[in-house]
C-alpha cells in the first residue's frame, strides 16, 4: 500500500514536470492522490485502534460504516471500466457479532470510520469525474 501510493505520487510529480500543453486534469488528479493518500493514512490508523481495542466486537454503526466505504469504493472502481480479467469480487456482508456496548474506544472507532466514509465518498466521486474527462 505505502508503495504504490508512493509510486502514485511520484507519477504526479512527473506529470508536474510535463509542459503546460501535455499536462491534463492535473487538479483532478492531485485531488485524487491526496484523498487517496489520506484514506490509506486513516484505514492505518483504524485497523490499528480497532486491533488494540479492548472490545473485540463490532458494533452495527461500525459495519454500517465499514459496508458503506466499501460501496463508494466499489463505485469508483466500477467507474473505470476494468477489463474482464481485471474484475474484483466485491464484499457485501461480512459475519461478525455485534455489541451494544460503548465506550471511549467504541466511539473513536466509530468517529474514525465516519470520516473513512466520508473521504471514500469524495474518493467515488472524483474518480467519476476523471472517468467523464477525455484522456
Amino acid at each position: 500500500m505505502y508503495i504504490a501510493s508512493a509510486n502514485m505520487g511520484s507519477t504526479f510529480q512527473r506529470l508536474l514536470t510535463e509542459p503546460k500543453w501535455r499536462q491534463k486534469h492535473t487538479k483532478e488528479v492531485n485531488r485524487f492522490v491526496i484523498l487517496n493518500h489520506i484514506f490509506s493514512s486513516y484505514t492505518a490508523t483504524v485497523l490499528t485502534q480497532m486491533f488494540n481495542t479492548e472490545n473485540q466486537y463490532f458494533t452495527k454503526e461500525h459495519v454500517r460504516l465499514v459496508l458503506k466505504s466499501l460501496s463508494n469504493l466499489e463505485q469508483a472502481i466500477r467507474a473505470l471500466n476494468l477489463h474482464e480479467s481485471q474484475q474484483i469480487e466485491f464484499i457485501k456482508s461480512f459475519d461478525k457479532q455485534f455489541t451494544d456496548t460503548s465506550n471511549e474506544d467504541t466511539i473513536i472507532i466509530t468517529e474514525q470510520l465516519q470520516f473513512l466514509t466520508k473521504i471514500s465518498g469524495d474518493l467515488q466521486k472524483n474518480v467519476a469525474d476523471i472517468a467523464t474527462k477525455e484522456i
